[in-house]
């Protein structure tokens, strides 16, 4: 299971003699002061996945952010939010333009059971999950097209860089976060890319996904 290091998260810190590299000055922490950094700053691990791996991955969706590349058609809506892409609570309809970035944010807080999906330049959309917590695993899928290619990019949990990022064309690639805690809540965001060559590759064949669950 490949994860982040401290060291990567903290920009060069070393928690045990508390040097800040690159800023010329030098700080020692306390042992509690230790832990604390040290629980912000390392909470997850993340694993790359096969498209057959996520697919028989024993994964209890509790809600998924969805956003594709465009679409034609009656009712065809790119960005969506609930239990399921298929059924979701609720959609609104915003194509890319070729070459488009736009930075996503997906918020969960558990006060009000009420989760946030936000892509640029579009409404917001709500939910308030049915499936009991708790939620310990993030699944980020990207499907980039024969004819197009998809970046997800500038990923951060809970102001955390995620390292890795996505740059995919014909075919599938994800990324598994787990270990995550959602008794605070928590809030993930990126920015995606869309581009394609051509015709505009249609609806499906090139998206992001952004699941939260549990696996068993």
């Amino acid at each position: 299971m490949e994860s982040l290091s401290r060291r990567e998260l903290l920009g060069g810190m070393s928690l045990l003699g508390a040097t800040v590299h690159g800023s010329g000055t030098f700080a020692q922490l306390s042992d509690t002061e230790v832990k604390v950094v040290t629980a912000k700053a390392y909470p997850f691990e993340t694993l790359h996945l096969t498209e057959n791996e996520y697919q028989q991955l024993p994964f209890t969706p509790a809600f998924v952010g969805q956003g594709r590349i465009g679409g034609q058609g009656s009712g065809v809506t790119e960005h969506r939010i609930g239990r399921t892409v298929n059924d979701p609570h609720q959609r609104v309809n915003k194509d890319w333009k070729n070459g488009e970035t736009r930075h996503f944010t997906l918020t969960y807080t558990p006060s009000a059971n009420q989760v946030v999906y936000k892509n640029e330049n579009v409404p917001d959309l709500t939910y308030q999950p049915t499936t009991a917590g708790p939620y310990r695993d993030l699944i980020i899928r990207v499907v980039g097209a024969a004819t197009g290619r998809i970046r997800v990019e500038s990923l951060s949990l809970n102001g955390v860089p995620i390292a890795e990022s996505f740059d995919v064309s014909n075919g599938v690639a994800v990324l598994r976060v787990t270990g995550i805690s959602t008794q605070q809540g928590f809030s993930l965001v990126g920015k995606a890319t869309m581009q394609w060559t051509g015709n505009v590759p249609n609806q499906n064949n090139q998206l992001y996904q952004l699941w939260v669950g549990r696996v068993s």
